[in-house]
């Protein structure tokens, strides 16, 4: 479980996001506390552990015994260095700054990071600091825009690290970086796995106003060497995705990236599909949840088999529902789990199905025909199978729905995410639960829930099976 929130507003928070990298961790952490001494009374800690139930985690956890206003956050939705936005979103101090697990600072560096906020009250810049090596000298100071080794950006170093005033930078390696917590812009929601930030989040502060910021006095050493190897996965094909996604949301060229991709051996299949991923109509949903019972395993299965059909599944992530004294996945009480989770992570939309909705044969294109009113602002809610949001009702004491009646597949954004988490609590949280499907028609009185062509061919029949194809006509 995650450590409760501390409610204490410090002036730092120090956090990471880590994978089955306890050791690291930990040097990390007593560093913070023996070598910055000056920040201990006004620091809290946050590390999210992306392997929950891994084999570092109940060390992780606990941790919180050990080192004050320490969190543990644990994250098994996805995994991916963009991960590390949940450290911002988690973070209890006004001032933000994220390492990797396996950072040490110079002493000092954290000082002058909170100094160099002090300074500009309601500042929008990033803070960076220079790369020292084992030896305790400057190795890098700066990534200078270069396509090299499927990453975009090469160390270099700049005279100016050596004096004491800050400088601005194009980009840097990502092991330490900091803002104000208000300031933060968030990676995108889109991206999985590992890589595709550099550059895209530095272009990111700055389209928003800030500055990429490199301050001398906040040096930092990074352990690059894994003899064990990485216990992540590191997929070309997900760090290939990740930047076609990044570059397009802040508007830069990926063809130069896209060239170098090609020129280092990746298949003229994989381009497209990366080029796909970016111009899939649901991009504009922040987040794709299916609720799947742990009982029902094949379900999650075929879910993934449906993802494949729409060209999504890696954007599918399972929300678990328990056993039969919790709700199904037609109740609002699951919608409202998936509207807390987007809540949580500060995103504004989301794509809910249940894990016994059938996609048609078809689904993609209706998908696709709903591009522009998906992209337009005349919807809170829209219903993926307008005529299948039945009002059935269920057995209030083992939340049971009769057979076929619990599928749900609709998307919410703005005031429909508040109406959710509202009525939820008046109805599932007073145990007079509802369906999705009644609150659905409910809510139309006051929110704009629309119907476009069909997606979902029904409630199938054998949820338990592997899925068949059914096509819906067009409407």
């Amino acid at each position: 479980e995650a450590t409760p929130r501390h409610g204490i507003r410090t002036r730092l928070t120090v956090g990471m996001a880590t994978f089955d990298d306890f050791d690291g961790v930990w040097f990390t952490l007593a560093s913070l506390v023996l070598h910055h001494p000056e920040v201990a009374d006004d620091l809290s800690l946050v590390v999210i552990d992306n392997n929950p139930g891994g084999s570092a985690s109940d060390s992780l956890k606990a941790l919180e015994k050990k080192f004050p206003r320490y969190r543990y956050v644990p994250f098994r939705s996805f995994r991916g260095t963009c991960v590390r936005d949940l450290v911002f979103r988690e973070a209890e101090g006004e001032v933000v700054v994220c390492l990797d697990s396996h950072v040490l600072l110079r002493p000092g560096a954290l000082a002058a990071i909170v100094a160099y906020f002090e300074d500009r009250p309601g500042c929008l810049d990033l803070v960076q600091g220079p790369l020292v090596g084992e030896s305790g000298r400057v190795v890098s100071t700066h990534l200078a825009p270069i396509w090299a080794a499927h990453f975009f950006g090469q160390f270099r170093c700049d005279s100016r690290a050596d004096g004491t005033e800050p400088y601005e930078l194009e980009s840097m390696g990502l092991g330490m970086f900091a803002c104000r917590k208000e300031a933060w812009p968030g990676f995108s929601p889109l991206l999985r796995g590992f890589g595709g930030e550099e550059g895209y989040i530095h272009e990111k502060f700055r389209l928003r106003g800030g500055r990429t910021i490199g301050l001398p006095a906040a040096g930092w050493a990074h352990r690059f060497d894994r003899p064990a190897g990485a216990p992540y996965p590191n997929r070309l094909v997900e760090r290939l995705r990740n930047y076609a996604l990044a570059w397009d949301e802040v508007g830069l060229d990926f063809e130069p990236g896209r060239q170098h991709f090609r020129e280092v051996g990746m298949p003229q299949t994989l381009l497209d599909a990366a080029d796909a991923a970016v111009a899939h109509p649901l991009n504009t949903l922040d987040a794709v949840f299916v609720a799947n019972r742990r009982q029902a395993p094949q379900r999650w299965q075929n879910a993934l088999a449906w993802g494949e059909q729409l060209q999504m599944q890696w954007r599918i992530e399972r929300l678990p529902l328990g056993d039969d004294a919790e709700p199904f996945p037609g109740c609002l009480c699951a919608l409202d789990a998936a509207v807390a989770e987007v809540q949580r992570r500060g995103l504004h939309s989301l794509l809910f199905l249940g894990d016994d909705v059938a996609f048609a044969a078809n689904a993609r294109e209706a998908i696709d025909d709903a591009r522009k009113d998906l992209a337009g602002e005349a919807w809170d809610v829209w219903t993926l199978d307008p005529s299948g949001l039945g009002a059935a009702v269920p057995d209030t004491d083992t939340m049971a729905f009769a057979a076929g009646t619990s599928a749900a597949a609709l998307a919410l954004r703005g005031a429909a995410l508040a109406r959710v988490r509202q009525d939820a609590a008046a109805s599932c949280g007073q145990g007079q639960h509802q369906t999705i499907g009644d609150w659905c028609a409910e809510a139309s009185a006051t929110l704009r829930v629309v119907g476009l062509r069909p997606a979902v061919a029904s409630v199938s029949d054998a949820p338990d099976a592997p899925p068949v194809a059914i096509t819906v006509p067009r409407t």
